[in-house]
């Protein structure tokens, strides 16, 4: 057991195979920039038990005197942000690299295949969140040694709680180690809170950068993308493969269970 509180029950399992890496994941949806670019971001950071209790550490340390801080929350784009947060957001944007934590990120654009799913039950499926999840996981998969495990935890979402579950046992059944195990040891979701302001700064700045990287709020944010993540875009023509497969594997009735998504 960890000697810090935030890490309780995390880096244990039951059955004595815990896992070595953990990544800790944000959401965020921009459905309201002003080019309605369709993106969805996940994003976050990968790392050992002795990569994160070094970040519990130094994160608390550098966000003082603020005892939270959610950049989505800060009103960033404001003289009053400005003032308030861009010493703070430069010393915590140091952290992660600092703890050789791992930043990476899961992206696809909903405009890029939004037509091809209207008024079809994959409207609410396809919404961006399982997808980028997806191509996440299939990234951080590359990169982590082989056959050791992960966690993955995500900021509390309860919108997509459920489409993210049937994603996750998906994935989960799809990559197992060499003794047949599978390679996420868990998953769940934690409310905000210091494990996760971390991954939402890296996932504000990335969809600050995207939308327009000259903005007030790209440039305070900007100190968390030291290191470019570690990333999987899933673009036009993987969706489009990915849909035809998905017809390929509906029952005569239309039934479109079989893809284990739905």
């Amino acid at each position: 057991m960890s000697a810090l509180p935030e890490l309780e029950g995390l880096f244990d399992d039951p059955e004595g195979y815990p896992a070595k890496w953990m990544c800790m994941l944000k959401l965020y949806v921009d459905e309201s920039s002003n080019d309605n670019s369709g993106m969805y971001f996940v994003a976050g950071f990968l790392g050992d038990e002795g990569q994160w209790t070094s970040y519990v550490e130094r994160w608390k340390e550098e966000r003082k005197p603020f005892k939270s801080l959610h950049a989505s929350e800060c009103r960033l784009g404001s003289r009053r942000g400005l003032a308030r947060y861009k010493t703070v957001l430069e010393r915590l944007g140091k952290v992660p690299e600092q703890c050789k934590l791992i930043p990476v990120a899961g992206s696809i654009c909903r405009n890029d295949y939004a037509q091809q799913i209207k008024g079809t039950v994959l409207t609410v499926l396809m919404g961006g969140y399982v997808l980028a999840i997806l191509a996440l996981l299939d990234e951080v998969k590359m990169h982590i040694p082989p056959d050791e495990r992960l966690e993955v935890w995500f900021e509390t979402n309860v919108a997509h709680a459920k489409y993210r579950e049937k994603a996750m046992v998906m994935w989960s059944e799809m990559h197992k180690t060499s003794s047949g195990t599978s390679v996420l040891v868990k998953w769940s979701s934690i409310p905000k809170g210091i494990l996760t302001e971390a991954s939402d700064y890296l996932c504000y700045a990335l969809q600050q950068r995207e939308s327009d990287d000259t903005s007030q709020k790209a440039r305070l944010t900007a100190p968390i993308l030291v290191n470019e993540p570690l990333w999987r875009h899933t673009g036009k023509e993987e969706v489009s493969h990915w849909l035809d497969e998905l017809r390929r594997t509906r029952t005569r009735t239309g039934d479109l269970r079989e893809a284990k998504l739905i």
